[in-house]
């Protein structure tokens, strides 16, 4: 058999023709979406043809298929997206077919469930072209990411006029990790929540709080805002910050030159995760102590200062300092003898007796009377034992010293020669008591004179 075949829209006649030895012939190399005429003829093996050509016949070849692939596939925002946030899931389309694409449609699926679709149509008149060979189409959608953890993110095409030639190639995939944010921030352990007269304020005060975790198992931090705003925040413009510092873990030390007596404090904790999570906590706060006194012992005498004699009356005298910041209203102090107590003070401002507290840098003096006891050495210390409002230090309470007592010698006695004996001599014979300090020497001082 011979065929030959045309183009229906060809002003040429027929091509040469092809040769078949069955009476059937696949014809290659048509267009696409063109139609045609055919016309086969009969031989024989002697070359010998049939009288005429068969009737013409014409076919028309198929249009030319698009072949739709997702060739891209992201999210927005690209890194990090927290728990809750607003964003967007995007899709490119790209037609590697020779055909156009008038009409497809694609899905975007998330953990399997259908969460969007999209319809490109040429037909509807929204859409001024098809899609043609090699052209993309980009769709964003609304989304709001879910719970933290992995989840799978899936654009498939499920449908398309005219046909595609190949639909085996119709999704792609890729994961988007969402991010969490930490735990809220709890349970202040000290200072507790409203807790007051805090302690601290001259070496500073430690905050502490519950320890907070992360769904991603992400290293949590803490920013950390304190002051004496109500609201303590980063200001405006960085201006009227309460903010202190980002630590490592759930404590931070309030230096002392951030903090006053008697004063409302407010502070926050914000947990965050280095990826963009972050959980605010609650407003906490506390009241510094008043200013403590401290008290010292800053002298200690007694009168007569020097040689006091045993059995004499004399005075103990002790001058106390506050060296604290605090006033101090009640303070009891002892007067100690050999571990004795022998004497107190009490310095009521309460009392009314007294007309002032004893301020900062303020001295007072108090004078007991005393009879001093045997000769010798004697231990002597002044001691506070109490004071209010509470000391902030009561390690330096006391001040020690040394009295030395002074006994005078005993009465002569015994004289040589003997009381009321005549004839004497003028030298001194020696007479003595066994508490001078040379036995036996003669003393003129004592040395009495008998006439001969």
């Amino acid at each position: 058999y011979i065929i030959k075949w045309k183009k229906t829209t060809s002003l040429l006649g027929y091509n040469s023709g092809e040769t078949a030895q069955t009476n059937y012939y696949q014809i290659t190399g048509l267009s696409d979406g063109t139609s045609y005429y055919v016309k086969v003829i009969a031989v024989d093996s002697y070359g010998m043809q049939s009288n005429s050509w068969s009737e013409v016949g014409n076919f028309t070849t198929e249009k030319a298929k698009p072949d739709l692939i997702v060739s891209s596939l992201s999210y927005d925002p690209s890194t990090n997206p927290q728990t809750g946030e607003k964003g967007k899931l995007i899709a490119t389309i790209k037609n590697i077919g020779p055909g156009a694409a008038e009409k497809f449609k694609w899905n975007y699926i998330v953990d399997g469930q259908t969460v969007e679709s999209f319809t490109y149509d040429y037909t509807s008149g929204f859409i001024n072209n098809r899609l043609t060979t090699n052209q993309e189409y980009t769709k964003k959608i609304d989304y709001t990411y879910p719970s933290a953890g992995n989840h799978s993110y899936k654009v498939q095409i499920v449908s398309c006029s005219p046909t595609e030639s190949n639909t085996s190639n119709n999704e792609k995939n890729t994961t988007i990790d969402v991010n969490g944010p930490p735990t809220k921030p709890s349970a202040p352990t000290t200072p507790a929540n409203g807790a007051t007269d805090v302690a601290g304020v001259a070496t500073g005060i430690k905050l502490t709080w519950q320890e907070s975790t992360d769904p991603n198992n992400d290293k949590v931090q803490y920013k950390v805002y304190f002051g004496t705003d109500a609201t303590p925040d980063d200001g405006t413009l960085g201006v009227g910050s309460e903010y202190k510092a980002t630590v490592d873990s759930p404590s931070y030390t309030v230096a002392a030159k951030d903090l006053k007596y008697a004063t409302k404090y407010y502070w926050k904790i914000v947990a965050i995760d280095g990826k963009g999570g972050e959980t605010e906590g609650p407003i906490w706060s506390f009241k510094s102590e008043k200013a403590q006194p401290d008290l010292i012992v800053s002298d200690l005498s007694y009168e007569p200062s020097s040689n006091p004699q045993t059995g004499e009356k004399g005075k103990l005298i002790a001058t106390i300092k506050n060296t604290g910041p605090g006033a101090a209203e009640v303070f009891k102090w002892n007067y100690i003898i050999d571990g004795q107590t022998v004497g107190n003070f009490t310095y009521d401002y309460s009392s009314g007796l007294i007309n002032n507290r004893l301020k900062t840098d303020q001295e007072y003096t108090k004078k007991i009377d005393y009879t001093y006891p045997s000769e010798g050495n004697h231990s002597y210390k002044v001691q506070i034992v109490s004071c209010s409002p509470a000391e902030s230090n009561t390690s330096n309470d006391e001040k020690s010293t040394t009295i030395e007592v002074n006994w005078p010698p005993p009465k002569p006695s015994n004289p040589t020669p003997a009381y009321g004996k005549t004839g004497g001599i003028r030298n001194c014979q020696s007479w003595y008591h066994t508490r001078f300090p040379d036995p036996g020497a003669c003393r003129s001082a004592y040395c009495p004179y008998f006439p001969e």
